[in-house]
């Protein structure tokens, strides 16, 4: 039986619940949830985004606690403990938080520039109307964007390297607290925007004539992205936690908490979108664009502030989700190979910076392009949208027919009938709905690839993402039959579910 509770885990069911929360709190919430709303028709998005929370996200989410709690070890042990050929799941769930973080890194370097430059006043001071060029130079530069990378790549190893509860718990509790004040701080001033109300009305009042198949999809998507399926991090920080935490009260919770910061960013930027006549449906450049142009067009004074107020907020929630990426790798090595936590974040630390250096210089370098395209594009399409779903629909499926139902019960405190009755509802979900709902984001994943939406419009381009992740199937499955006959061989304890 795998059992082997680290002593040095979360000290306190608020750490635990900010550094998850952390952890699902970034990007997908700033950055890709406001631009989804806009394109998916406001309201109606909400809404259904809300139901995929409860039906997708919360039950997949209890699926990874529960696994990880019970086995108190790394993400590929916790996979080769369900079962010897199984560990490939693992092998998966640790390789994908770090190709994601390659990239995801890169844009928290993107962050941190437009903050300085708030503060320093450059951003009001390029003027409305010129803020897309400003990024546009930017990111094209080769040197800049590598410096910004490695200052933020480093604030994250720090972090990390001090370990779950001095490094990771500690600067959660520090760092949500601070966002979530950020965040209220340019809702307030959105919300006192002239016309700031139609920004309201676009967000929650749904129009469900505009919904279509692809509204749901990417409502589900989003959910996918937002909470951190699949990604390994779930299973890392469920191996953290102490025997008294529940894992179905804490689920729900981080499934509230991420929603409500999703819905705050939406109140930040609709209203401030909607008040400077600009689009909603302004897609990925949202973010780095069209809020920029708001706060240029703020003027001087007040767009310095709140500028650097909102890009503080946005770094803030690329740090927190990327100490949990790091944090999956970090775990694995420092466990199976025995090596200092100092000396194995500084490592995984460089060669994430080294690729995300190629990755930063995509967008201006030519040579490191695939197919005219960036190597941002391409590691996101392997990921998000290939990768990531077969991780958490398998996991799901895992859970639902290997957990024995008494151990379930026990983890998710289901001591009175009607917690039965929940529990009951709760595995009917993640052996049926929820894996069928993940598999359609790989169909629609799969889709959008070869429809040219991932950014890919030429057969090479397209077969480079689709390849990419057969290959990074196929190599976790080797690397699953190789432990089996060498090193896991001599490993005959099972995780008892």
């Amino acid at each position: 039986m795998i059992k082997q509770k680290q002593n040095k885990g979360f000290t306190s069911k608020f750490g635990f619940l900010m550094a998850t929360v952390g952890s699902a709190v970034g990007l997908g919430n700033l950055w890709s949830f406001p631009y989804r709303v806009g394109e998916g028709g406001g309201a109606a998005f909400v809404f259904i985004y809300i139901i995929m929370v409860c039906l997708v996200g919360v039950i997949a989410m209890i699926g990874e606690f529960v696994i990880g709690k019970r086995s108190g070890v790394n993400v590929i042990d916790t996979f080769g403990g369900i079962s010897k050929w199984s560990k490939w799941l693992g092998y998966l769930g640790v390789i994908v938080p770090f190709l994601i973080l390659c990239y995801y890194q890169v844009i928290g370097g993107w962050s941190i520039k437009y903050m300085i430059d708030y503060i320093g006043g450059i951003g009001v001071a390029s003027g409305a109307g010129n803020v897309g060029g400003m990024f546009g130079t930017f990111t094209q530069s080769v040197d800049m964007p590598v410096v910004y990378l490695f200052v933020f790549a480093f604030v994250v190893a720090i972090i990390v390297l001090f370990g779950v509860n001095k490094g990771i718990e500690k600067a959660s509790k520090i760092l949500m607290p601070a966002l979530f004040v950020c965040l209220i701080i340019v809702v307030i001033k959105s919300l006192t925007l002239p016309n700031a109300s139609e920004g309201l009305l676009f967000l929650f009042k749904p129009d469900f004539s505009k919904v279509k198949g692809s509204t749901i999809l990417s409502a589900l998507g989003q959910v996918f992205f937002s909470m951190s399926l699949g990604m390994g991090i779930n299973v890392a920080y469920g191996s953290y936690m102490k025997d008294s935490m529940n894992i179905g009260k804490s689920s729900v919770l981080i499934g509230v908490m991420d929603t409500v910061i999703a819905m705050l960013a939406g109140m930040a930027i609709f209203p401030a979108v909607f008040s400077f006549g600009l689009e909603p449906t302004a897609g990925p450049g949202l973010l780095f664009v069209v809020l920029a142009e708001v706060f240029a067009s703020m003027g001087p004074i007040v767009g310095r502030i709140f500028g650097a107020i909102f890009f503080m907020l946005v770094i803030l929630a690329a740090v927190t989700s990327s100490i949990a990426l790091l944090e999956v790798p970090v775990q694995f090595i420092v466990e199976r190979f025995h090596i200092n936590r100092k000396l194995a974040s500084m490592c995984v630390a460089g060669i994430v910076f080294g690729i995300g250096a190629f990755i930063a210089m995509s967008f201006g370098v030519k040579a490191f392009q695939v197919e005219g395209v960036d190597l941002l594009t391409l590691f996101d399409s392997i990921t998000n949208k290939i990768i990531l779903p077969i991780t958490a629909a398998s996991t799901c499926l895992l859970v639902g027919y290997k957990v024995k139902p008494k151990n379930l019960m026990n983890d998710l405190g289901a001591d009175t009938k009607n917690k039965i009755i929940i529990y009951k509802i709760w595995g009917f979900l993640i052996r049926y709905v929820t894996p069928i709902g993940i598999l359609c984001v790989l169909g629609i994943g799969i889709y959008e690839v070869f429809s040219g939406q991932a950014g890919f419009t030429t057969i090479e381009g397209k077969l480079a993402i689709i390849l990419s992740a057969i290959v990074l199937v196929v190599f976790s499955i080797i690397a699953n039959v190789i432990a089996n006959y060498l090193y896991d061989k001599k490993q005959k304890n099972s995780l008892q579910l």
